[in-house]
């Protein structure tokens, strides 16, 4: 029995003949209600996460490490060296690394949030990259002072913001994917008011034109307009719309396509920049290591829709038991690949300071290899315990 004044509510219970009153504030309850609501609307509204979408972020964040790991090798041994023909082999199948995290973030960010609340989104994306971005910029050249022994200057430094890639190189991803949140609200309301039909034709029109105009670049105009820090987005513009087509799409390659395309394009990619390389030399020679280009363009749509199969297999292998364990894993794996992203380069670069022709052999690469994920991964996890100081990780 319920009892209601201005004030109070008093609720009457009777149980085994007795009689208790319980006394609540109007005022309380009504805000205790208001409360639950609106956790209880935020919990309905929460997304499961795309496990899948994780699963490949790690994959991309691994080859990273690949790429920056055999650069020694490929950069600092002649071309018929047995150890260049490795970090060719290497870096070359893991060209879709950077390309495939582009793709991931318009699978998962080209949507009708962006365009529904578009200060919001850009507000919370931005402010997410630009400080660690201030950070790291200012990490890095502390480093290079203090640790790797490169003189200090402050000209060069301002320079490399300014050209949209500061030292030591990996930085200008986050100056990339910043340019391309700044566009997403146009490209959503873009989405959403052409067909289907019309937006595929158009991507791969951006991506054809890109391929196109980076080939001109390099090969007539010997460098063209420079990217800089407000232009560093524009070559993976078609890699971005891609990733929302791809994800909404039902794919129609079997994994035996998807596998002849992904190791098909790889060693093309590795065969052809070693026969350029030989006749070119390295600077020419390695074009189609290029994000822009069409063979690191079939490799990442590859990388996409095979990792989608890849981890629907995997997941299926595992029981039923330990399927919570791994997703909790999986999860905590993924949430760290930029804090991942943004330390490797100094393990590596670190660690190669004590190895053997800095690095630039084959039980360095190997070493490089299985060294960095486990401790880029456990300084990520350090540093993201760290009050005030976790704001550098994404």
């Amino acid at each position: 029995m319920t009892l209601l004044n201005h004030k109070y509510v008093y609720l009457r219970i009777i149980c085994r003949s007795k009689t208790y009153t319980l006394k609540y504030n109007v005022r309380t309850l009504s805000l205790y209600n208001e409360a639950m609501a609106k956790k209880s609307t935020k919990v309905t509204a929460a997304k499961p996460r795309l496990l899948d979408l994780d699963f490949m972020r790690v994959m991309a964040t691994l080859a990273v490490i690949a790429i920056h790991s055999s650069a020694a090798l490929v950069l600092n041994r002649p071309v018929t060296d047995k150890t260049w023909l490795i970090g060719n082999f290497v870096d070359s199948f893991a060209r879709w690394s950077v390309p495939l995290f582009v793709i991931i973030s318009g699978a998962l960010l080209i949507n009708g949030k962006a365009l529904a609340a578009p200060r919001l989104f850009l507000q919370r994306r931005l402010t997410r990259i630009l400080v660690p971005l201030a950070a790291w910029i200012i990490i890095y050249a502390a480093l290079a002072v203090f640790v790797w022994g490169d003189p200090f200057n402050f000209g060069m430094i301002m320079f490399n913001i300014v050209a949209g890639n500061p030292a030591p190189g990996h930085l200008y991803f986050l100056l990339l994917i910043a340019g391309l949140y700044v566009i997403t609200p146009l490209i959503a309301l873009v989405v959403q008011n052409i067909s289907r039909r019309t937006l595929w034709r158009s991507t791969i029109a951006i991506l054809v034109f890109t391929c196109a105009w980076h080939a001109l670049e390099v090969f007539v105009l010997r460098g063209g307009p420079p990217l800089n820090i407000l232009t560093q987005w524009v070559p993976y513009v078609g890699y971005y719309m891609l990733g929302y087509l791809l994800h909404t799409s039902t794919p129609r390659s079997s994994t035996k396509q998807l596998a002849l395309g992904f190791f098909g394009g790889g060693l093309a990619i590795a065969l052809i920049s070693y026969l350029m390389t030989r006749w070119l030399g390295t600077g020419l020679g390695l074009y189609f290591y290029n994000f822009p280009t069409p063979l690191v363009a079939i490799v990442s749509v590859d990388a996409f829709l095979g990792g989608k199969q890849v981890y629907a297999a995997l997941y299926q292998h595992i029981s039923k038991k330990h399927r919570p364990i791994f997703e909790r894993r999986l999860t905590q794996l993924s949430a760290a690949t930029f804090g991942i992203y943004l330390v490797h380069i100094a393990i590596i670069t670190t660690l190669a300071m004590y190895l053997p022709l800095r690095g630039a052999t084959v039980a360095g690469l190997l070493i490089l290899l299985i060294v960095v994920p486990p401790v880029s991964y456990t300084l990520t996890l350090i540093i993201g315990k760290i009050p005030y100081v976790r704001r550098i990780m994404p």
